[in-house]
């Protein structure tokens, strides 16, 4: 229901907004815009349902926000490394909003980034999922990912990264996040 609610809030911004042009390329912003975003829609109402659940209360207070920067180490095993947070304490939850990674292959070849993505979990469950991309992927195995995103993690939720190269054994991965940790009345 919310995501046909926005899908329709969309369609009206670009109905209004349709008549900026960006200069040379005879599209409109709006167009540009509503499409990006529409097409984001259209791509989680395939991949997972929206619940009630998943939005944010609008009854929930934030008392104060602390804004954080810190380190995280990845567990290598084979080409994949991962990292699963502990959960959000009650009363507060996080808001992730840049995430960048570096790790390496130990036998480099021809290396690919092969899997990247963070996923928020409520227990085992899957909920919101944000592909990871490289950033850069050089001939001798390391790879970074930075990524900026607007992902909540709510009280009692976890959150899981994971990325993979196609060859070798991936090694040496770390990430820094900034988050936001709102505490909640």
């Amino acid at each position: 229901m919310q995501l046909l609610f926005m899908e329709d809030k969309l369609k009206r911004w670009f109905q209004s907004n349709e008549s900026r042009a960006v200069e040379g390329w005879g599209l409109s912003t709006a167009t540009l815009v509503a499409g990006a975003l529409l097409l984001s829609l259209t791509a989680t109402a395939q991949s997972e349902p929206v619940s009630s659940d998943s939005a944010v209360s609008p009854s929930a207070v934030v008392k104060r926000t602390e804004h954080r920067q810190f380190k995280i180490p990845l567990t290598c095993s084979g080409n994949t490394c991962t990292y699963t947070s502990t959960a959000t304490p009650n009363k507060q939850r996080r808001i992730l909003e840049r995430l960048n990674c570096r790790y390496t292959a130990l036998l480099p070849g021809i290396v690919n980034f092969t899997t990247g993505d963070l996923k928020v979990m409520t227990g085992s469950t899957a909920g919101a999922t944000v592909a990871l991309l490289p950033a850069f992927v050089s001939s001798v195995g390391s790879v970074v990912v930075d990524q900026t995103m607007d992902i909540e993690v709510k009280a009692g939720q976890t959150w899981v990264i994971t990325l993979g190269l196609n060859v070798g054994i991936a090694q040496g991965a770390g990430c820094t996040v900034i988050a936001s940790l709102e505490i909640l009345e």
